[in-house]
C-alpha cells in the first residue's frame, strides 16, 4: 500500500474513533442517561457490603435487545471486576460478588461483596450498557463511583451505615468455624477426662487387688499357719452345732 494510501487509512480511522467518542460522549453527558451511586461507605474485614447503583435511560429507546450490568475498580478507566450477563469475575473477587440488583425491573445494578479483605478498599463504578432493536449499542457509568473503606472489624462499623453494610455471611462463616473449634475442643477435654478415669480405675482396681491377695495370706504367718487351722478345726468338733442338742 502507497503512502497515500496508508494516511487514507489512518485518516479514516481517526475520524471514525473521533465519531465514537462523539456518541459515547453525547450519552455521556445526556441527563437522561444517569447512574446513582453513594459517594463512599465503610464496612469491616470480613464483613460484607452492598454497593448501590440505580440508573435511568429514556423511555423511547425500549424495548431493549440487551442490558449489561459491569463493575469497575479503581475508578472511571477502572478494569472490569464483574459483568453479570457474561458472568465473569475477576478472581480476586471469585465466589464473593453477587448481584443483588434488579437491572431489568426496577433499573438497579447494586452487587454484594462478601468475605471483604482489606486489599478490598477502592473506588467502585457501576457501568452499564444497553442495546436497542436497531442493534445500536449505549453505555454510561458513574462519575464518580463509590469511595470503599474497609476498616478493623468493630462493634460501631454495622451502625454507621446499617442499610449498607452487613455482616452476617461473613460472621455466619465465622461463627461455624468458631462452634466447629468450640465443640473439637470439648470433645478433646471429654476424652482427656474419660482416659484420666480409665486409668485410675485400672490402678485403683489393680491395687486393690493386690491388697486384698495381701489380706488373705498375710494375715497369718506361714509357719503358724498348721496350728490356726488345727485350732479353728478343733474348735469347730468341740463346739457342738446349734441345732443338734449335745449328747
Amino acid at each position: 500500500m502507497s503512502g497515500a494510501g496508508v494516511a487514507s487509512a489512518g485518516a479514516r480511522s481517526r475520524e471514525l474513533l473521533r465519531l465514537l467518542r462523539s456518541l459515547v460522549g453525547a450519552v455521556a453527558q445526556d441527563p437522561r442517561y444517569t447512574v446513582t451511586q453513594p459517594m463512599s461507605l465503610s464496612a469491616p474485614a470480613g464483613g460484607s457490603v452492598t454497593l448501590p447503583c440505580a440508573f435511568t435511560y429514556p423511555r423511547e429507546i425500549e424495548p431493549l435487545r440487551d442490558l449489561r450490568v459491569y463493575w469497575r475498580r479503581g475508578g472511571y478507566h477502572g478494569p472490569f471486576i464483574y459483568n453479570h450477563t457474561e458472568g465473569f469475575t475477576l478472581p480476586d473477587y471469585g465466589g464473593r460478588i453477587t448481584l443483588v440488583g434488579d437491572p431489568q425491573g426496577n433499573r438497579t445494578a447494586s452487587i454484594c461483596i462478601n468475605w471483604l479483605w482489606k486489599s478490598d478498599a477502592s473506588e467502585y463504578v457501576c457501568h452499564i450498557r444497553v442495546q436497542k432493536n436497531d442493534g445500536q449499542w449505549f453505555q454510561w457509568r458513574g462519575n464518580p463511583g463509590t469511595r470503599l473503606t474497609v476498616t478493623a472489624p468493630s462493634p460501631t462499623d454495622s451502625m454507621r451505615h446499617p442499610e449498607m453494610v452487613t455482616t452476617g455471611v461473613g460472621r455466619t462463616y465465622h461463627q461455624r468455624i468458631d462452634a466447629v473449634i468450640l465443640v473439637l475442643i470439648g470433645l478433646i477435654l471429654l476424652l482427656f477426662k474419660a482416659g484420666i478415669f480409665i486409668v485410675v480405675f485400672a490402678m485403683r482396681w489393680r491395687l486393690g487387688w493386690g491388697h486384698g491377695s495381701e489380706s488373705v495370706t498375710g494375715r497369718v504367718p506361714r509357719s503358724d499357719a498348721p496350728s490356726a487351722s488345727g485350732f479353728e478345726l478343733t474348735s469347730l468338733v468341740q463346739s457342738p452345732s446349734p441345732g443338734i442338742p449335745g449328747e
